[in-house]
């Protein structure tokens, strides 16, 4: 176990150098409850999602936005595709609507879902343009959305 030393001088009393040691485990938690800052951020999605720095530095921009990813990486999709549909068709639908990652109407889990759907086959990215749309209009899911409008390619 390495231990961090820190010297507090205290000149008003004793006018000498007290030691303070402090674990690794006290650092890490006090560094747990804390926020990833964004370098630490682009430097994970480049090594763990194999995203590019300059997608990986939009992508952080926001906290939400990046919250975004991660939970749709987390519900199962490729983060590369992820990024690619919030970089293209999901980014255009919240810009027009003035609304926020946070605030979109296509859930992470649901982007997700949809992103499964194209990787399974069962529609292809064409029509996925389509169903994505409807999914923000409608909050349903892709599965629904394809089974309700038979979007099933064939």
């Amino acid at each position: 176990m390495e231990e961090l030393v820190v010297y507090i001088l205290i000149y008003h009393f004793y006018n000498t150098v007290w030691p303070i040691v402090i674990t690794d485990e006290k650092i890490e938690e006090v560094r747990r409850p804390l926020p990833e800052l964004q370098d630490a951020k682009i430097a994970r999605f480049v090594s763990e999602y194999g995203l590019s720095r300059e997608d990986a530095t939009i992508l952080t921009m926001a906290r939400k936005t990046a919250d975004y990813l991660d939970a749709a990486v987390k519900a199962g999709a490729d983060p590369k595709t992820v990024a690619n549909w919030m970089l293209g068709d999901l980014s255009k639908m919240i810009n027009e609507s003035g609304l926020t990652f946070g605030e979109s109407k296509v859930s992470p889990e649901n982007l997700a879902g949809m992103i499964a759907l194209i990787e399974k086959g069962t529609i292809s990215g064409k029509i996925a343009k389509k169903v994505i749309v409807s999914m923000w209009e409608s909050g349903k899911d892709a599965d629904t959305i394809v089974k309700e409008e038979g979007l099933v390619q064939i």
